[in-house]
């Protein structure tokens, strides 16, 4: 069943869709992906409780190469990064 996305008023179309597929709905459209979240407690569950799933960052086969895998800007987000900045590193 092919959809069309609504210029007017997307946010009524989407609470329709919602019924008849659940409070995700995964569109590809514009040569992207798009995950329309319908229902507070979805958003919650994603954003809040799961983030540390999904705060991946891209790997980059040079990095590893010139062996900046190690800088913060490459990582993934891990305890070091949860924790915080050490000490000697705050700024007064």
């Amino acid at each position: 069943m092919r959809r069309y996305l609504p210029w007017d008023h997307p946010w009524k179309e989407f609470a329709a869709w919602s019924k008849t597929f659940g409070p995700l709905i995964y569109l590809y459209a514009f040569g992207r992906d798009i995950l329309i979240v319908n229902e507070a407690s979805a958003t919650i569950d994603l954003l809040e409780t799961k983030s540390a799933l999904y705060a991946r960052r891209p790997t980059w086969s040079m990095v590893a190469l010139t062996g900046r895998k190690d800088n913060i800007a490459f990582m993934d987000y891990n305890e070091r990064q949860a924790e915080g900045p050490s000490a000697p590193s705050r700024c007064s």
